[in-house]
């Protein structure tokens, strides 16, 4: 009898053991992980597959990992659940006896949002040219209308922030689900000293929109009234202090945050009223190469207590042309140029530069700008040749541009300089080409000079 039962435990032990080695054998698992558009890992996502009638499920981790294990040998068709603002997605894989089906990066695409507001001041006016920023990457800028759109955002809060000169101003948290939210701003009045107010903006603007007109210039240029605020404040600084200078010092009465951000922002001027027949930087051509510049369309200007402030390059904002353009001061077939210059400027007038000292009349100067397709703003401009004649031959000329060194920073488009006073009552014709990327791009152009044609003296022969 014990025999017998030794026997039957033997055989049991036997018949057991070969069941659990073909069962490891004949099952695998599937490993992978799962990432967004942006190979962000994804948690939560469902990952299901059945086969026969017997359905296997896990979840991804933190990390967006899986593991499908203890799954039959055969070919698998597995479902990614993710949670809302994820699109669902399927991957097809084979699973082997014994081994691991590592698949790598799935990738769930995220049903991107929008962001879409308006920009307001304390007063409820719409502010164009502000910086609306939800991240160091997704920046954006408001419109003439002070509206503004932030595309292609994952799911998730965000915090909303102002750029107002260089200072953020947090306007709270913003969650975007694979939709369209609206955060609509009204902003704080600017850091400026109580009681600040702009003077002359709306009739100094209009001034200067008909100037450009007139030079064949896009005219068309909006007032952000928070700037102007601004440069108010800057201009009061100067008078308080008894200077001329961009930077605030803010141990010295009447800075301000806003002034500051103003002040180095901006073209200035003391003691040159602008008036509709004359400009405050007429004969500052550095100056007023900003002020002309083609894709200025948004400026702040304060006009009072014997100081001008107009914003320059915060405002280069026009919308992108569709082809690359070469733009001119004065524009082809003006009228009524001046003939001469006499550049008054700090700290350095162009001419220092090409051999024509402060102080040296010289020709009135011309300004060539380069605007790339697709790119607002101003583009850089290198000047390879110009030429500059009338029907009394060729006028010397010589030219800075923005990679000059020393004032090239200060340019937003090149300068030719004519070395003599041109001729009253003439027509010019110039031609310049510049450096267009890996290319050349050449523009001819002509224009008048003020006042009446010289008359000359002819000798006849009896």
């Amino acid at each position: 009898m014990r025999i017998v039962l030794a026997l039957v435990v033997c055989l049991a032990t036997m018949a057991f053991s070969p069941v659990l080695a073909s069962a490891d054998a004949q099952t695998g698992s599937i490993t992978g992980d799962v990432v967004d558009q942006v190979d962000s890992p994804v948690a939560n996502v469902a990952v299901t597959t059945t086969e026969a009638d017997t359905t296997y499920t896990t979840s991804t981790d933190a990390d967006g990992n899986f593991t499908l294990a203890n799954l039959p040998a055969g070919s698998y068709v597995l479902m990614f659940t993710p949670p809302p603002g994820y699109s669902a997605t399927t991957f097809t894989t084979d699973v082997a006896e014994g081994q691991t089906s590592e698949l790598g990066d799935i990738t769930v695409q995220a049903q991107v949002g929008s962001i879409v507001g308006v920009v307001t001041d304390q007063h409820g006016v719409p502010l164009y040219g502000m910086q609306v920023q939800v991240s160091s990457y997704d920046t954006t800028t408001t419109g003439p209308t002070g509206g503004y759109t932030l595309t292609g955002l994952l799911p998730g809060s965000y915090p909303l922030t102002v750029i107002d000169g260089n200072d953020p101003l947090p306007e709270g948290t913003v969650t975007v689900a694979g939709d369209t939210s609206t955060a609509n701003v009204t902003l704080p009045p600017p850091e400026v000293p109580a009681g600040t107010a702009a003077r002359n903006a709306v009739r100094d603007l209009s001034y200067l929109n008909a100037e450009r007109a007139a030079l064949g210039l896009p005219a068309g240029i909006v007032e952000n009234p928070r700037w102007s605020v601004e440069c108010a404040a800057h201009d009061r600084y100067l008078l308080d202090n008894h200077l001329l200078q961009h930077p605030e010092n803010p141990s010295q009465p009447g800075a301000s945050p806003g002034g500051a951000w103003a002040g180095t922002s901006a073209v200035l001027s003391e003691g040159t009223p602008w008036t509709d027949r004359h400009n405050p930087w007429a004969n500052a051509p550095i100056h007023l190469d900003q002020l002309l510049s083609p894709s200025l369309s948004v400026i702040g200007i304060d006009d009072s207590s014997g100081y001008v402030c107009a914003t320059t390059w915060p405002g280069m904002l026009r919308p992108a042309v569709t082809e690359d353009t070469i733009f001119t001061y004065p524009g082809n077939r003006t009228h009524g140029v001046p003939t001469s210059e006499n550049a008054d400027e700090t700290p350095f007038v162009p001419g220092q530069f090409v051999g024509i000292p402060r102080g040296r009349t010289a020709g009135r100067e011309l300004f060539v700008y380069l605007n790339k397709a697709g790119v607002v703003g101003q583009a850089p401009v290198t000047i390879l040749s110009a030429r500059l004649s009338s029907s009394s031959g060729r006028s010397q000329v010589r030219w800075v541009s923005t990679t000059t060194s020393e004032i090239g920073p200060y340019l937003a488009g090149g300068i030719l300089l004519p070395v003599k006073p041109l001729t009253s009552g003439t027509k010019y014709t110039v031609s310049v080409t510049i450096r267009d990327g890996a290319g050349k791009l050449s523009h001819t152009w002509s224009f008048t000079t003020s006042g009446k044609a010289p008359r000359h003296r002819h000798s006849h022969r009896r």
